[in-house]
Formats: C-alpha cells, structure tokens, sequence
C-alpha cells in the first residue's frame, strides 16, 4: 500500500478539516491517504513533513 499525503491549506478552518475528514475516510484501492492541514501557506512550509 503506498502512502499519499496531502496538505490542506485553507482559512476556512471548517473547509479545511471537512476535506481533511472526507479524504482520510474514503477509501481509495491501494493507497493510504493523510491530509494535514494549515491556515496559510507559511504555516504550511513551516510544518513541512516531507511535502514536495
């Protein structure tokens, strides 16, 4: 199974952890989704975890 992570990056926090919770829930054929979340762009690279 290979793992797909996703960054979320909205200021709509509820827009934001309702894509986070949909994507993390469906179940995709051999893929592992995790969505992590941020309110801005800075905050997103500051919490880099591997994106690319």
């Amino acid at each position: 199974m290979q793992t797909l992570r996703i960054l979320a990056i909205d200021d709509h926090e509820m827009t934001m952890l309702g894509y986070k919770f949909i994507l993390e829930r469906v179940e995709f054929e051999g893929y592992n989704i995790i969505v992590d979340t941020a309110n801005t762009y800075d905050q997103g690279k500051k919490n880099d975890r591997g994106f690319r």
